[in-house]
């Protein structure tokens, strides 16, 4: 039995703790899924930004939209190729 929360949105579901990361070739953000931070909008943790070469870990909160999370801006980063390691 898992007591791991969802989100729920649209007919998607968005697991707390799903990583996130901007789909585009610079200023890249990896977003962790915290929670809901209201009615539509998620609270994400920026936990690595990458800029210019220079990766760092700001470890701040954010808030958007579930419409613009799940949208082609971003992409959903698959851990289980990383568990194990």
């Amino acid at each position: 039995m898992s007591d791991m929360q969802v989100i729920e949105y649209d007919g998607h579901r968005i697991p707390v703790g799903k990583l996130f990361r901007d789909n585009r070739n610079s200023n890249i953000r990896t977003l962790r899924v915290v929670g809901p931070a209201d009615t539509d909008r998620i609270l994400l943790m920026v936990i690595r930004r990458e800029y210019e070469g220079q990766v760092t870990e700001p470890m701040r909160a954010t808030v958007m939209t579930a419409e613009r999370l799940l949208s082609r801006d971003f992409v959903a980063v698959d851990t289980t190729s990383e568990q194990g390691r």
